[in-house]
C-alpha cells in the first residue's frame, strides 16, 4: 500500500494543475453551475479528449492486465508526461479566495474519503486470518477515473458548497432576527 501512494505523487500533481485551471473556469463563470456546465460541454475537446483521455485508456488497459509493480511505473511515468504537459500549457493565474477556499476544502475531502474506503478495503483483505486479494488495480481505476471526470467532480462541489451556503444562511438570518427581537 506504500507503493500505492508513492505512485501517486505525480497523480496528485497532475490532478492538483488540473484543478486548478477549473477553479479558474469555475470562477469566469461567476460559480454558476449551469454556465459552468455549458462551458464544459462547449470546450469537451479539450478537456475530454486530449491526451488525458488516451493516457488513461491505456493505464486501465495495464490496470486489468498487468502486475501491482508494473502499473505503479506506468502511473508514474503517465502522470508525470501529464503534469509536465498540464504545466507547460498553463496560462492564467488563480487568485484564491474564500470560494476557492471551500471548493478545494470539499475537493479534499472527497479524496481524503476515498483513501479512507481505499485503505479499510486493503486492511480487510489483508488481515492475518483471511485471503490475500490486492484490489490495488481497482484502486488506480478508480482514481483515474475520477481524474478524468474532474470537471463534473468540481461540479458537483460546487452545487454542494452552494447548497451548505444557502442553509449556513437560513441559520444565520433566523438567529439575527432572534437576536434583534
Amino acid at each position: 500500500m506504500i507503493f500505492f501512494y508513492i505512485s501517486l505523487i505525480t497523480y496528485l500533481s497532475y490532478t492538483i494543475l488540473k484543478y486548478r485551471s477549473l477553479l479558474i473556469l469555475l470562477e469566469d463563470e461567476n460559480f454558476n453551475d449551469l454556465n459552468y456546465n455549458k462551458k464544459i460541454l462547449k470546450n469537451k475537446k479539450r478537456l475530454f479528449f486530449g491526451p488525458e483521455l488516451f493516457i488513461s485508456l491505456i493505464l486501465i488497459v495495464i490496470s486489468l492486465t498487468f502486475n501491482i509493480m508494473v502499473i505503479e511505473i506506468c502511473v508514474i511515468l503517465a502522470y508525470m508526461i501529464l503534469f509536465l504537459y498540464a504545466l507547460k500549457s498553463k496560462k492564467d493565474k488563480l487568485k484564491i479566495t474564500k470560494k476557492h477556499i471551500i471548493r478545494i476544502i470539499l475537493l479534499t475531502l472527497i479524496y481524503l474519503l476515498l483513501n479512507v474506503w481505499f485503505c479499510l478495503d486493503y486492511a480487510s483483505y489483508h488481515n492475518p486470518n483471511g485471503l490475500i486479494f490486492e484490489n490495488s488495480p481497482l484502486y488506480y481505476i478508480i482514481l483515474i477515473a475520477i481524474s478524468y471526470l474532474s470537471p463534473y467532480i468540481l461540479l458537483i462541489a460546487n452545487i454542494v458548497t452552494k447548497a451548505f451556503g444557502r442553509i449556513f444562511k437560513k441559520k444565520d438570518k433566523k438567529t439575527t432576527k432572534k437576536a434583534k427581537k
